[in-house]
């Protein structure tokens, strides 16, 4: 029971320190735009990165789901064509399919 107590504490000082961050950021993706919020996000991340010599741990935003396909990858995590995201833009997922047929 002692264990279940302390974990619905922790959960509930997550979701409002969540909430916090989220009514802070909302305004910024609101006036500046979702994805060029998420964008400008790992630019920066890859920025801080370097300065401490890491290269590649940052978080690539994508294209929007609307122009993207499923990969149809067997093993996600193995894929090298969507990295795991299990998403492709149709010019890749096209490209994919002609190297599978070969």
């Amino acid at each position: 029971m002692t264990d279940e107590r302390a974990i619905d504490r922790l959960r509930a000082a997550l979701d409002k320190t969540l909430h916090d961050h989220w009514r802070e950021l909302e305004p910024i993706c609101e006036g500046f735009g979702y994805g060029a919020t998420m964008q400008l996000a790992s630019d920066q991340w890859g920025i801080k990165l370097a300065t401490i010599g890491a290269t590649g741990g940052e978080l690539r935003v994508g294209p929007c789901v609307a122009q993207t396909v499923e990969c149809g990858c067997d093993v996600p995590h193995q894929c090298e064509w969507c990295c795991g995201s299990q998403w492709l833009t149709k010019h890749v997922k096209a490209i994919k399919q002609l190297s599978e047929q070969q």
